[in-house]
């Protein structure tokens, strides 16, 4: 059976226009990289055959569709659901605990959550992160890989979090409001440091200093007074400050939204804090599926 989706006209008439310049600009980024302008498709990821990979919501990949490359954006029911119950009853551990049993389960959210034939109830901002990223891979910016599988998350979070800055300034570049979608994010992030205890692993404490650093550099801009960012670390991580202070200071001496200066902070943050497995820098574009 074959299995609908969402085109590129499609998306863009969904979202109100607001892609439209992200994807002007992979469009130019792609047809440098590839030859020609690699077209953007959108599905739900529960009709995948070949899910990107196991526990991963929404996710987008360059494959090969009838023969042609496509940029494929899999977006899960369970990214809709999640907003729904955000907007109904806000951030909590309950939430979490609801959302972390649907996955474990396998549970799939009701059709009316189907994001092909609900287009209205996506929410653009995930996936406006998500053409980011690939049109910041066509640029040459690198992925920093870990060669010990064991530490795919550690490798995902650095990869994701120290990519912000480039991708804020893509926003920009874009005309794309970021803003509102990245307070959504900070706060988020922030209930979820609320409700944890201080870690005890030298790791785990840099990585949590690594995320409150940059909302600390990016929360005014999303609209989050800096005082309140100050409250969770001063009420539940006073010890953090320092480290803080040292990855800001590094940060602030760094070239973030090249792709050069950006990789070379990666593998300065990983020397410095001795960040654990054999890591190198990989072009995930020159590996995609062609």
């Amino acid at each position: 059976m074959q299995t609908e989706t969402l085109n590129q006209k499609q998306i863009i008439e969904a979202s109100g226009g607001l892609l439209a310049g992200l994807l002007e600009l992979w469009a130019d980024a792609s047809a440098v990289r590839f030859g020609s302008a690699v077209p953007v498709m959108l599905g739900n990821r529960r009709d995948n055959a070949s899910p990107v990979s196991r526990g991963i919501l929404t996710e987008t990949v360059l494959t090969s569709k009838d023969g042609s490359l496509v940029m494929m954006i899999w977006c899960d029911p369970m990214e809709l659901y999640y907003d729904k119950r955000i907007a109904e009853s806000g951030y909590s551990g309950e939430l979490i605990t609801e959302i972390s049993e649907m996955l474990r389960t396998g549970t799939v959210p009701g059709p009316e959550f189907d994001p092909v034939k609900h287009p209205d109830k996506i929410e653009w901002d995930g996936i406006a992160r998500q053409i980011g990223r690939w049109l910041l891979r066509a640029r040459g910016f690198k992925k920093l890989r870990n060669e010990d599988r064991h530490f795919h998350e550690l490798e995902s979070f650095l990869n994701l979090e120290l990519m912000i800055p480039p991708l804020y300034a893509l926003f920009d570049e874009a005309g794309y409001s970021w803003k509102s979608g990245e307070e959504k994010r900070m706060r988020d992030v922030l209930e979820g440091l609320r409700n944890m205890d201080e870690p005890s692993k030298r790791i785990d404490r840099v990585l949590n200093c690594i995320r409150l650093s940059f909302i600390y550099r990016y929360s005014a801009a999303a609209g989050i007074d800096s005082a309140e960012v100050k409250e969770t670390v001063n009420s539940r991580f006073e010890s953090f400050t320092e480290l803080i202070e040292q990855i800001t200071s590094m940060a602030d001496n760094a070239d973030m939204v090249s792709p050069e200066g950006n990789i070379s902070f990666r593998k300065e943050l990983v020397r410095k804090f001795r960040i654990p497995g054999n890591w190198s820098a990989v072009d995930e574009v020159a590996t995609a599926a062609v």
